[in-house]
Parts: C-alpha cells; structure tokens; sequence
C-alpha cells in the first residue's frame, strides 16, 4: 500500500508504536491438507493484480511491517528473503525486491518469481504497475544511502515470457521520486498517468500525454479529491470513467473512495465512500490500502494487521457480489 515508503504521518506512527505493545505470535500458518500457504512473513506491498487476473506484482522485505514504516535503521530480518532476491542486506535489510506469481489453473498462486536484476537492485524497489500484456512495467526505487538511485522508472519487454529489458527513467518531475515524492504510477491505453505523492500527506495527481514518453506538468486531481488527510494510491480504468482511491484518516483507518464519469472528456463525479465488510482486524482497525482490479471486479489489496506483533502483512481478494458489494475478503494462498 506504501502509505508510507519513507514518511508515516504522525498518528500513524501513535498507533504503530501501541500495536507494538500487543503480545501476539508473528507468523504463517500452512494449510497442509493441499500444501497451501499464505504469502511469507516480512514487509509485503505494493500489490496490483493485471486485468485479467493471471499475475499479482508486489514487494518483499525481509524486516517486518513496523521496522519499515517506522524507517528503524537497526531492523533485524524476521524471515527469509524470497528465491532471486537481488538486494543486498547489510548495514540495512529493509531492501524490498519486486515479485510477480502467477495464477495455477486451480485458481492458487504458483511461487513468487523475482523480478531480475534489471528491475531489483541492492535498493528499495516498489510501487510496480504493468499493462494488460505485461510488457510494460513502472516501479519506483528508494535508496536509504545513495539517493541518486533513487526515481521511478520504466522497463520494457516483447513478451510477458521475457526478461525486463533496460530501465528508462521517466522524465523530470515525474521520474524524480526523492524529491517529489510522485509514485504509485497507473498509466491507461490513453497514455495519461494517475498518481500520488508521497510527502507525509499525500494528494492525487494525473499528467496529461502530450506525445510517445511525454506528459504535461503534473495536475492535482480536482479538489474533492483532495482532503485534509492522506490520500492516495489511485487506480484508474482503462477508459478513464472510474477512479478508485485509499483515503487514511487520523486514527489510523482507511477507506475506499471512487468515482466515476461519462467519458474521459467529462468532468469527474464527486468520489463516495465504499462500504466495506470483513476488512477490520481485530484492534477494529483497517490499515490497508493499493486497491487493483480484475475485470470482473475481484479487488486485491494489502491489509497491515495491527493485532500480530510487527503488524503481519498479507494480500487479500475481495470478490465483487450480484448488488456491486464486495465480499469478506480471503488470503491468497501459494502452492
């Protein structure tokens, strides 16, 4: 969800610190019956599931939930990296790789496949989106020691079979990441780009396409889409008449807001609050954000549970009912 890659607003960090209190085992759990498991321990973000449900893109550190948000330069690693992890882990080891998994036939997740060095660096990776046919990835990169390396980029390839081919910063404001904080790219067929920034606050930005690799100055989205809380990680249709954004208030809880329009030319409706069922964890509280979705409607988020020790992290799907709710939202489990 990444509400916060560096920063964490100050009530935020309030109930990080009293969730720290709590006493309660950190953890997986297996299914052994069909050798099922949930996605591993450690800081896991980031999540976007492509369109037609067949991959889910995400980071992974190895350190936990709270040392990452809390930015603890002395985190210890609290579980093993994934396989390919490329990051290297010392003095720091909140080092996040990107990591995809595809869906087997009988509707689990197959094993998380890394990235490749071209994508994963000895650096914090996140925030990946990719189109449709997977052959266009855009991630962000933080680097707790050389800000340099630091920027959103874009990788290529011709096939979703292939490796990433060499990153293309994008340019100016918008690939410089450190120093705007502009990340959590969605780029649409129309090749205008949704996202946030990520500053402490956050607010929700688009860019206009001016030409191939080429957008317009950054724009506030318009002002109901702005508030005096945290918002954040927008997710946007292909035809640009839905948005879909995470709204963080003050004590630590999220909502869901969206909101549509007629056409892409059109003025955007007032965004509305989703009711949500099943989504709190048991201090009753919803830290969750990074909302993707299929085409036919499954959300898939990551939800931070503040009653594990650390804050356990994990991917849920929520699948859309007959009336347009969504469901009490399950784990995804790996084979």
């Amino acid at each position: 969800m990444k509400e916060s890659k560096r920063t964490m607003n100050q009530n935020t960090r309030k109930a990080a610190m009293l969730a720290m209190l709590l006493a309660f085992t950190f953890g997986c759990t297996l299914t052994s019956k069909n050798n099922l498991q949930p996605f591993p321990a450690g800081y896991i973000d980031s999540a976007f599931v492509v369109p037609d449900g067949s991959a889910i893109y995400f980071l992974h550190s190895v350190v936990s939930t709270l040392e990452i948000l809390t930015e603890d330069q002395s985190a210890k690693p609290v579980t093993a990296h994934l396989p390919g992890h490329q990051a290297k882990d010392g003095p720091y080891w909140w080092n996040s790789d990107i990591y995809v998994s595809l869906k087997n036939p009988d509707g689990t997740w197959a094993q998380p496949q890394n990235l490749g060095p071209i994508v994963n660096s000895e650096h914090m990776e996140s925030s990946p989106w990719t189109n449709d046919e997977q052959t266009m990835l855009i991630f962000s990169r933080w680097s707790v020691t050389e800000s340099e390396f630091s920027g959103t980029f874009i990788s290529r390839r011709n096939s979703k079979n292939e490796p990433w081919g060499d990153l293309e910063k994008l340019p100016g404001e918008l690939g410089m990441y450190e120093e705007t904080g502009f990340t959590d790219f969605h780029l649409v067929p129309s090749e205008n780009l949704y996202f946030w920034k990520d500053d402490g606050k956050g607010a929700l930005y688009w860019a206009k396409s001016i030409g191939p690799n080429q957008w317009a100055p950054a724009e506030l989205l318009p002002e109901a889409f702005q508030s005096e809380v945290r918002d954040s990680q927008p997710w946007v249709s292909d035809d640009e008449t839905q948005i879909c954004f995470n709204r963080l208030d003050d004590d630590a809880n999220s909502e869901m807001l969206c909101a549509t329009r007629e056409n892409a030319s059109a003025e955007w409706g007032t965004p509305t609050v989703v009711q949500l069922t099943g989504f709190e964890d048991a201090n009753h509280l919803t830290v969750w954000g990074e909302p993707s979705f299929t085409n036919d409607g499954a959300m898939f988020f990551v939800r931070f549970d503040t009653s594990i020790k650390n804050w356990k992290s994990e991917i849920l799907v929520s699948v859309r009912q007959s009336d347009g709710s969504f469901a009490i939202p399950q784990s995804l489990l790996f084979k």
